[in-house]
């Protein structure tokens, strides 16, 4: 058995399987767009990856980490769903929870693929060409729609296919639209921000970055500058805020990029503003879904209810429940609100509801560990090792209105930083 996992043929036959992957998780969004009935494609790489690595790890492994992370996993996940059949939650939602979930377990096939540098220098090939697709291909869609070559009603009736349907949402009729695998444009920007500062790198980060402003995600729009600007702040501190570090090349590139990209937002302000429309609504509705959680986290607003008097036929009394939530371990899987049965755009919120404080601290050990092999990796290889931590950043600070970090889009990348940050010292890459 060792010996047919360790042929050759064997490792060129993953690495052909971990390619296709990766493509797949940073180009199909959430997954449904290649599809074979309630069966996605994402899901048949995943069971296959699940189940070869899972021998792999088992055969090879002595990383005790990966195995103590992906215990806890589990009894996370146990612990949410018996907390959930025990407050009567559908057996069927509780199975869309876990199978949500579930793809943290792909952190046994990327322990496995990422050890080398070669492993780690294909990955941001991948990353780089798959975010340089996705912006290209929507950038000239949109030019094609505003040349009118592309007409526009059965270009939205064809992306708004009933098996499409939950991938892309239009923002009116002017050719902006939002596709899920768009999330990776303010994550795949990074790794050319902090490539070599050339000409043709900075042309492209521009290019993503314009696609980013037309897709009119404003929240990451301002979350890629944010952990931009921060990032190149932290640069600063690690050379000792020495003024002669900010005239250099590498700086002056930075300095140009980011001026451009703080400058095209305020100049089609008017646009922007104009496209995006009226978003009160899908404000109005993250409002009522922090009510309604709020209103079975808290106690319960007082009752009237009738009592018999000896003086009185009756009287009216006022009495509080307490609510039974409970803070440690939440409501459990498959227990929503009436305004989202099912999942919650605001993922910690959703986080805190289902699974409590032991959700919560999960998560945020992610990403506190993934912040401390960053700060080892950043004082030698500061530009090897920043696309990473900026890319959890962002889907950590997106995941606040948008459900990024539970599902594969977030969750994968997260992933992949964890692993690659544990090298010490990250290998230096050609980028």
């Amino acid at each position: 058995m060792i010996n047919i996992l360790n042929s050759e043929k064997t490792k060129k036959i993953e690495a052909y399987f971990f390619s296709i992957l990766l493509f797949e998780l940073f180009i199909g969004g959430s997954g449904r767009v290649i599809s074979f009935g309630f069966i996605t494609l994402r899901m048949i790489l995943f069971s296959i990856a699940l189940i070869w690595f899972s021998i792999r790890l088992l055969v090879e492994s002595k990383d005790n980490f990966i195995y103590r992370i992906i215990t806890a996993f589990i009894a996370l996940i146990i612990i949410g769903a018996t907390v959930g059949y025990m407050n009567n939650a559908p057996k069927g939602l509780i199975f869309t929870d876990i199978k949500q979930l579930l793809f943290f377990l792909s952190i046994i096939c990327f322990s496995i693929c990422i050890k080398t540098k070669e492993q780690i220098d294909k990955i941001i090939k991948i990353i780089k060409l798959s975010t340089l697709i996705l912006a290209v291909t929507y950038l000239i869609c949109y030019m094609l729609i505003k040349l009118n070559i592309i007409e526009m009603d059965p270009f939205y009736n064809m992306l708004s296919a009933k098996w499409l349907h939950d991938e892309f949402m239009f923002r009116g009729t002017g050719g902006n639209f939002f596709y899920k695998g768009f999330f990776y444009l303010g994550i795949g920007i990074f790794f050319y921000l902090f490539s070599k500062p050339t000409l043709k790198n900075g042309l492209i980060a521009i290019v993503i970055y314009v696609a980013l402003f037309l897709t009119l995600l404003r929240w990451l729009l301002a979350i890629t500058l944010l952990v931009y600007a921060g990032a190149l702040f932290y640069n600063w501190t690690l050379n000792k805020f020495k003024i002669a570090f900010l005239k250099s090349k590498e700086m002056i590139f930075h300095f140009t990029l980011i001026s451009i990209m703080i400058t095209i937002p305020i100049i089609f302000k008017n646009f922007y503003i104009t496209a995006l429309g009226n978003k009160q609504e899908s404000v109005d509705i993250r409002k009522q879904q922090f009510n309604e959680v709020k209103s079975q986290i808290l106690i319960t607003e007082s009752k009237t209810i009738k009592t018999k008097n000896s003086v009185l036929n009756t009287e009216k009394q006022k009495i509080k429940e307490k609510s039974d939530f409970n803070y440690f371990v939440g409501k459990g899987l498959g227990v929503g609100v009436p305004i989202r049965p099912v999942h919650m755009e605001l993922t910690y919120l959703e986080i805190f509801f289902k699974q409590g404080i032991l959700g919560l601290c999960f998560w945020l050990f992610i990403l506190l560990y993934t912040i401390f092999n960053f700060r080892v990796n950043s004082k030698k290889h500061f530009n090897t090792s920043v696309p990473w931590i900026t890319g959890v950043l962002v889907i950590y600070l997106q995941s606040i209105t948008n459900p990024l970090l539970v599902n594969s889009i977030g969750m994968s990348f997260v992933i992949m930083a964890l692993l690659i940050l544990r090298i010490k010292p990250i290998n230096k890459q050609e980028m």
